[in-house]
This record gives structure tokens, C-alpha cells and sequence, in this order.
């Protein structure tokens, strides 16, 4: 995604396409564009809500159907793979016990 001036690890990006020799495009996204597609993503959401990577999500989606692509892999869903946002403090106290109860500090 190309964020403009508020882009970050676009060198990094373009580092790793190189080494794996991938085709590396960036989408622009920028307030107005979202503005102008905002009625059409909101008619795509199974859900009336979104969040801060929606449109962006959208764009990238839009550009990849260009390209003829059919699965974008973006690491979305990871968190909710791992157990989600609201069981990470639970994971965090469950795994603090635990090293304290194995851990003897001298």
C-alpha cells in the first residue's frame, strides 16, 4: 500500500521483492480515493462496520482482480487465528503464572 508521506517499510518491501523476484506494486491510497469509493466498499461489507484498513483493504483487493489474481495474503485474521485481541491479556497472565510458578529466582 503506498500511504504517501505516512507510507512505512516500502524499502524494506522493495528489498524482499527483489530477493524473492516477485512483481511488487504499490496501490495508492489516499484520503480523497477513499472518499470517492466510501458508498461501494460500505454496499461490500457482510457487516455495517469496518475498520481503519477496510478501504485500503479494498483498494489492494480492486488491484489484484486487475492483475487477474484471485487470493490476496495480507496477514488479516491473524490475531483472531492466535485467539484474538481480547484473549491476548488472558494468554499473557496465564503464561506469566506459569513462569513464575517454574522459575525459582535466586
Amino acid at each position: 500500500m503506498d500511504f504517501g508521506r505516512y507510507s512505512v517499510e516500502r524499502n524494506e518491501a522493495r528489498v524482499v521483492a527483489n530477493h524473492l523476484e516477485l512483481l511488487l506494486r504499490f496501490v495508492k491510497c489516499r484520503t480523497g480515493i477513499l472518499l470517492s469509493i466510501l458508498f461501494e466498499i460500505v454496499w461490500h461489507l457482510d457487516m455495517p462496520y469496518g475498520d481503519a484498513l477496510t478501504g485500503p483493504l479494498f483498494l489492494l483487493g480492486r488491484e489484484a482482480k486487475k492483475l487477474g489474481l484471485k487470493t490476496v495474503f495480507n496477514g488479516e485474521g491473524g490475531d483472531q487465528f492466535f485467539g484474538g485481541w481480547s484473549n491476548k491479556p488472558m494468554i499473557a497472565a496465564n503464561l506469566k503464572i506459569l513462569i513464575s510458578s517454574t522459575v525459582t529466582v535466586i
